[in-house]
């Protein structure tokens, strides 16, 4: 195997020859970049026709007179696509383009390690990543280019997971987006991993549930009883073998992937991600929580607040590079009701919210499982709460415990 494995000329060639026959479908390349091509002559056409916009063989044509590829003249080469055999996927085509030129990048890399004796694992693993998610966003770009680019953005449908709670999801414009990081914070008892793996057995979508405290095995059986509609206690009781006997006959794939990582550091967490990415193809991941993450305040000579603030950046930087979601839980100081490390999270996340329950004093059996959101931050919405103490919007159902909207109830 070696590097000129990692092409499909005959693909490149049927993409450009559809955008010649069908010019207004070059906003379904997405963020396909000339340099992603394996011919170079590719490239160029294609520069050209995101140049343009608006173009047709004769334009192309013409900005690459002069040039030649395989004996013959661009122009004539270009004619000879435009004429050629062509698919309508563009997608697909562009999707299979970006894939070779993201193999061929790990293949030179690896390939540069193995001969230069590389054996640092934290420094492939960056670099792997780099390569694996990250879009080039370095280049520099006109207001032209930028223009075209949020025009392409918008021309694609928006791409959010829902969390299965409706005013969650219209407070986030849709749901969990891609690439963007969500922080729920609370003090003790206000269910902070009670939302976190709500929302998780919402999801209609594969990710990964990162257990810093509780077990997987605690947060699951929580799921479980959620679905038989009974309090996690009764597994406790005299039906548990029955239970046990029906999981056992269970065949459920389920939508996540879990990961025990009680006292992992976040270069250990980041790396199984990667994996998780790479083998059940996951859109974000739930870490629950922030504070305990391993080494989150055993940084040489860093206060809580930079330590703090570095983790959670860390993981923001992670997710835009990746283009996964991410939901970090946090605790609230019990002291001052303030978030541990004053603004480390709020400024690594797109949204922040606090869990609000009724005051110790003023509950009561009937508000004691009362539950509001309260948006401390957000970067690309209104600020505005969801419900409050007059008004809650949620409550902790116990059949099961998880976090269930009244709106969805009655």
């Amino acid at each position: 195997m070696n590097i000129t494995d990692f092409q499909d000329i005959e693909c490149e060639q049927s993409l450009l020859a559809y955008l010649l026959y069908k010019p207004a479908t070059l906003f379904e390349c997405g963020k396909l970049k000339p340099d992603e091509f394996y011919e170079p002559v590719h490239g160029r056409i294609f520069e050209r026709m995101l140049y343009h916009q608006e173009f047709t063989y004769h334009t192309i044509a013409s900005d690459l007179a002069g040039e030649e590829y395989q004996g013959m003249s661009i122009k004539d080469y270009v004619y000879h696509l435009s004429g050629s055999h062509i698919a309508n996927n563009v997608k697909e085509q562009s999707r299979i383009i970006k894939d070779y030129a993201r193999k061929r990048k790990i293949y030179g890399f690896l390939t540069d390690c193995m001969t230069a004796g590389q054996k640092d694992p934290d420094r492939i693993v960056e670099e792997l990543m780099a390569i694996n998610g990250k879009e080039d966003n370095g280049d520099l770009m006109t207001t032209r280019q930028v223009r075209q680019n949020i025009a392409r953005e918008m021309m694609q449908d928006i791409v959010a997971d829902k969390t299965g709670l409706p005013t969650l999801d219209r407070a986030m414009c849709g749901g969990l987006r891609h690439g963007r990081v969500y922080g729920f914070a609370g003090d003790a008892k206000a269910g902070k991993t009670t939302l976190a793996h709500t929302i998780s057995h919402n999801l209609n979508c594969m990710h990964m549930y990162i257990a810093l405290e509780m077990s997987a095995e605690d947060i699951e059986a929580k799921n479980i009883a959620r679905d038989k509609a009974i309090n996690p206690n009764e597994f406790l009781g005299s039906k548990r073998k029955k239970y046990a006997q029906e999981l056992s006959e269970e065949d459920t794939g389920g939508n996540k992937i879990y990961l025990n990582a009680q006292g992992w550091t976040w270069p250990e967490i980041k790396t199984k991600i990667l994996q998780a990415k790479n083998e059940y193809k996951i859109n974000g991941f739930i870490l629950d929580y922030l504070g305990i993450l391993n080494g989150v305040l055993q940084n040489g000579n860093d206060t809580e607040e930079a330590s703090r603030r570095r983790a959670a950046q860390e993981i923001a930087n992670f997710c835009k590079n990746t283009g996964m979601w991410a939901i970090i839980i946090e605790q609230l100081n019990e002291r001052t009701g303030m978030l541990f490390g004053s603004n480390g999270l709020r400024k690594a996340c797109d949204q922040l919210y606090f869990i609000c329950q009724p005051k110790e004093e003023d509950k009561n059996e009937q508000n004691m499982n009362q539950r509001w959101l309260k948006m401390d931050a957000s970067r690309y919405t209104p600020y505005y709460s969801l419900g409050s103490q007059d008004n809650p919007l949620f409550f902790l159902n116990q059949l099961g415990v998880f976090f269930e909207e009244y709106e969805t109830r009655y």
